[in-house]
């Protein structure tokens, strides 16, 4: 009887110190994701600099070919052409940082999440109220427009608590 506790006590221990090193694994895998992707946009940030530059310099070297384009004796080209570029390149830098920083993707996903939690919210506290209501419009074989559908669910309810979302 002692030598079955003894190796019963000695299985979970080494199912704790598996489970622990399992633990430290999935860690160690999420902070090498961590450090992937902040590689990742590092390499993308860069990318993007590149193609700003990329901008002024291919509109210098155009201009650097020694073709004639009636702008060699203006005392104002030189800087009005490299301000352009310089400003076209710092615009293609800031619109493609804009988009890949996600304020829309932002927007968009917690829109999301809203929208999930509310369906979490209707379901969670009204699931009876729905489930009369959907059986209610498959017995009657007619759809409902969203008022007729409020009241069904506020009716069977007793209460006015459901929101616009939620309906």
């Amino acid at each position: 009887e002692e030598y079955a506790r003894q190796l019963k006590n000695a299985q979970h221990e080494v199912q704790y110190l598996l489970r622990k090193v399992q633990s430290k694994q999935e860690m160690v895998a999420i902070s090498l994701d961590a450090y992937r992707n902040k590689m990742i946009r590092m390499s993308l940030t860069v990318s993007i600099a590149s193609l700003g530059f990329a901008t002024s310099t291919t509109v210098a070297g155009m201009y650097g070919m020694n073709l004639i384009n009636g702008l060699e004796n203006s005392p104002s080209a030189f800087a009005n052409v490299v301000m352009t570029t310089s400003a076209a390149g710092a615009v293609i830098m800031a619109g493609c940082m804009a988009y890949i920083s996600g304020s829309n993707m932002r927007r968009q996903t917690l829109r999301k999440v809203e929208e999930i939690e509310t369906i979490d919210r209707a379901l969670t506290n009204n699931m009876s109220a729905l489930d009369y209501t959907i059986k209610q419009i498959l017995e009657n074989k007619k759809a409902m427009d969203k008022n007729e559908f409020r009241k069904s669910i506020t009716d069977c309810q007793r209460s006015a608590s459901i929101t616009e979302k939620e309906v």
